[in-house]
């Protein structure tokens, strides 16, 4: 049966395409409107409530035909497997609470949740519940039909089912959608944008019709609009579900925002070229924005994984990108970008459920067809990267383990960049979200199970410097599972890892484990943590605005507040300015230097001045600190006044015709200055690293011309050796500052 959108008003496109397995498939491109629109009540007043009436059998699983396939590689090493756990020490738990329970008795949550400013959001199947950054409950569980029960219609006494809930940070605003069915009645989308950042206010709903199931929604945020995956499926009378291609829906980020009711939105809608998902562009995942935004008009980019043993030359990744011009939507375009080569893997599609539990318990299934929620893009300054993770079965042995990927695309086209296969013991990894935060490290979370271990939720992660294809950090126990799913085989359908938008480093994870033995006893639990290990250097800028700060110094101080010790491998110790030098003294350590966890060191910084043109700006250096993970960088000013002559407006005391000569000198030389009024004068002479050498003279003087020698020597009538020198003439709050060289 041919699918269709409802409320179709634009013509259909049909465009050729050119597959990895060269079929040729026609994607149709529409323009569609939802069916309704409102604008909620606001959230915190609503009652917060949930059904839990007992066990929901309206849940319909479209689990796809379990089939033999070639499975090449079923005999093959996988050479990305990491067979041993990371050494580098564990992170601490900044929170680890509760999330939503098994209150509506559904046999799988499809825990889902983002972090936002001020609050965490998480869904799972039926419920919602929010909290603030401190783990405190600020509203639910409720159902998650009250998001939407200002949007009247025949959805509202429908399942709802596979949440998705992201935090837009282009718009700082909330993004939660639904899909909602009641078989062979009604198959919808229900969408829902927050008003304001504050997702316990009101929100714009919208409700889109189907006429063929949208299975496993996936969204992304991206700054052209909100991208959604889906596969459709038409349910025949006798409730059998009939694969009928892929679509991707984009939707006018902006006409959302501001609630318009019937906002832009573009389907691609795949024309299947059979009965069989895995041949065709299937499970896409959105690519889903953190940190700083790529240009105006880059294309969005959507992924999905296949094996060589549906029929395919090779595992891959498969990336397509699509772009979208509001302006004019014949120029959208959704179109194939790469076929990357992966590491062979086996995803055992033919025997879903292998995952072991204690107790002689069923085997959990593992989902293993398809990425895993999300595809996590970043933008660095020399490239663009995305990071996703699926379950593979290592080398045949139905053991479950998480591959991962970090794709980059440095200006030449999407590659990857790094992969590995997190299976560092006899246990089962799968059912993972994996993301990066804003300078590069990884953090992967998974459900973890085997005949020994309750299913249960751990987190690992690398550093962005790290050998490629590891996971570095030692397993992390986010909670232990105590007791086995029982007469119930679903798990997941996805978890989410997101990373805090306020400082780019905070990772929030959010999955499901089992508490007690029994059929409906899934817990979820939400925790955060940070891997990124950094120092903290304040002040970041030295500004040097008189002679006693140049003299003196200004100190600046490295402080450790990570979880580990930080070894500094390098300090820069001095440097040239235009036409001044700089150093650091005292020099107080031998490095490399650690940095113990929670400790900090102090250096200070002193600046050598010798005369140059007269101006009022500042000249400027970088003082670099290095470690192994990171490089730091400290700005040194200097007032370039301070190195020049005075003018005579700045000339309280009237010295005139400060003169120094010969100059360059050896071995003596004379300075000499007049001065119209009765003045306390102190002159001395300073090295380059601003120690004070001689004084030659300190003392009330009368008006007129004075001159003095010096011979070269110190204060303990030692000599000196050759090299750049300074005076410096003092008369009340005034200062002259002259150089002078002496060549032996």
């Amino acid at each position: 049966m041919k699918k269709i959108i409802f409320i179709i008003i634009s013509v259909v496109l049909f465009i050729q395409i050119s597959w990895a397995d060269q079929t040729q498939h026609q994607i149709s491109k529409h323009l569609v409107k939802p069916v309704k629109f409102c604008k909620s009540d606001p959230l915190i007043n609503k009652i917060t409530q949930y059904n839990s009436d007992g066990m929901d059998d309206h849940e319909f699983h479209i689990l796809n035909e379990q089939k033999e396939f070639n499975n090449y590689y079923s005999n093959q090493t996988d050479p990305s497997v990491q067979r041993l756990m990371g050494d580098n020490r564990q992170p601490p738990l900044i929170n680890n609470f509760e999330g939503v329970p098994c209150i509506n008795q559904v046999s799988n949550p499809d825990t889902e949740g983002d972090v936002g400013p001020n609050h965490y959001f998480q869904m799972v199947k039926r419920s919602f519940a929010i909290w603030d950054k401190y783990g405190n409950m600020l509203y639910g569980p409720v159902e998650n039909k009250i998001l939407w029960d200002n949007l009247i219609g025949p959805w509202t006494d429908m399942t709802f089912t596979d949440p998705i809930v992201l935090y837009d940070p282009i718009s700082d605003r909330w993004l939660a959608s639904c899909m909602v069915y009641t078989l062979l009645v009604g198959y919808y989308e229900v969408i829902a944008i927050s008003e304001t950042p504050d997702p316990l206010g009101s929100w714009y709903c919208y409700a889109y019709e189907f006429d063929n199931m949208p299975d496993y929604p996936k969204f992304g945020v991206w700054l052209d609009g909100y991208y959604m995956t889906i596969n459709e499926y038409y349910i025949t009378p006798s409730y059998q579900a009939v694969w009928e291609g892929l679509s991707v829906m984009i939707f006018n980020r902006e006409d959302m925002i501001n609630g318009n009711p019937e906002p832009e939105t573009i389907l691609f809608d795949f024309e299947p070229s059979g009965d069989d998902m895995y041949l065709d562009p299937s499970c896409f995942l959105p690519a889903d924005i953190d940190g700083s935004l790529p240009p105006i008009q880059t294309p969005n980019y959507l992924a999905c994984i296949k094996d060589d043993a549906w029929g395919f030359d090779e595992d891959h990744l498969w990336i397509w990108e699509c772009s979208i011009d509001w302006d004019d939507t014949t120029n959208c375009y959704l179109s194939e970008v790469a076929i990357i080569p992966t590491n062979p893997f086996d995803l055992n599609i033919s025997h879903f459920d292998y995952i072991t539990q204690p107790d002689n318990a069923n085997s959990l299934t593992s989902l293993g067809d398809r990425l895993m929620h999300r595809l996590q893009y970043r933008k660095f300054d020399d490239y663009e990267t995305m990071v996703s993770t699926h379950t593979v079965n290592i080398d045949g042995r139905e053991q479950a383990g998480a591959r991962w990927y970090e794709m980059r695309n440095d200006g030449i086209g999407w590659y990857i960049y790094q992969q590995g296969t997190y299976a560092p013991d006899d246990d089962y990894r799968w059912m993972g979200s994996i993301a990066m935060d804003k300078n590069g490290n990884i953090a992967l979370g998974y459900s973890i199970s085997s005949i020994s271990t309750y299913p249960s939720i751990r987190f690992t992660g690398r550093r962005k410097n790290d050998p490629l294809g590891l996971m570095t950090i030692e397993e992390q126990e986010i909670i232990a599972g105590s007791g086995s799913q029982i007469n119930n085989p679903r798990w997941g359908d996805y978890s989410s890892m997101s990373v805090d938008p306020i400082d780019g480093l905070t990772f929030w994870y959010t999955q499901e484990y089992i508490p007690i033995s029994g059929t409906f006893t899934w817990q979820t639990r939400i925790a955060s943590f940070i891997i990124n290990i950094d120092l903290t250097v304040l002040p970041d800028t030295l500004v040097f605005n008189t002679l006693e700060e140049c003299f003196i110094g200004k100190e600046f101080s490295m402080k450790n507040d990570s979880y580990e010790d930080i070894t500094i491998l390098d300090i820069e110790q001095e440097g040239i300015l235009s036409g001044a030098y700089w150093y650091i003294e005292p020099w107080i350590i031998t490095l490399p230097y650690t940095v113990d966890s929670g400790d900090s060191i102090t250096l200070n910084v002193k600046v050598g001045l010798p005369v140059n043109l007269l101006s009022d700006d500042y000249i400027v250096d970088t003082l670099t600190v290095t470690t192994a993970d990171n490089t730091y960088n400290v700005t040194i000013k200097v007032n370039e006044s301070l190195i020049c002559s005075v003018a005579e407006n700045d000339n309280p005391m009237n010295i005139f015709d400060c003169l120094i000569y010969p100059n360059p000198f050896n071995p003596t030389t004379t300075i000499s200055f007049s001065i119209t009024n009765d003045s306390n004068i102190e002159l001395s002479i300073y090295s380059i690293k601003g120690q004070k050498v001689k004084q030659l003279i300190n003392d009330q003087l009368l008006a007129g011309e004075h001159s003095v020698l010096w011979d070269g020597k110190d204060g303990n009538n030692l000599p000196v050796g050759s090299g750049i020198y300074f005076y410096k003439l003092e008369a009340g709050n005034f200062q002259k500052v002259n150089k002078m060289i002496l060549l032996k």
